[in-house]
């Protein structure tokens, strides 16, 4: 088989993926009744909107926690290192521990105003 032959057997192969096989994906797609994120109040959007900011920013602390453990683990005895890492990983749990209390006041005053 020939270079040209194989090229416009290739073309035609990829041109019935991207022509065909959506048309029929798309006739077993029934769409949602209401697309979007739900409607709510102002203060339960306002108060999901900031737990859902404070869960990222724990994910981030996390990250800073098990960064840190992998600098102390590629340290190798390097006192500097070592010191830098446990830094690391003592930002990571202050920032939990902030975080977690955030959220906990957050929470709270939501819940004493009564919107969620």
């Amino acid at each position: 088989m020939t270079s040209r032959a194989h090229t416009t057997r290739f073309s035609r192969v990829v041109s019935l993926f991207l022509g065909v096989l959506p048309a029929v994906a798309h006739a077993q797609f029934t769409r949602p009744q209401n697309p979007g994120l739900p409607v709510t109040d102002l203060p339960t959007g306002l108060a999901n909107i900031i737990t859902t900011v404070l869960l990222l920013v724990g994910v981030i602390a996390l990250g800073f926690i098990v960064w840190g453990g992998f600098k102390y683990i590629i340290a190798k005895g390097d006192e500097p290192e070592i010191e830098a890492a446990k830094l690391t990983i003592t930002g990571g749990i202050i920032g939990i521990i902030v975080i977690g209390l955030a959220l906990a006041i957050v929470r709270f005053v939501f819940q004493a105003v009564g919107s969620t």
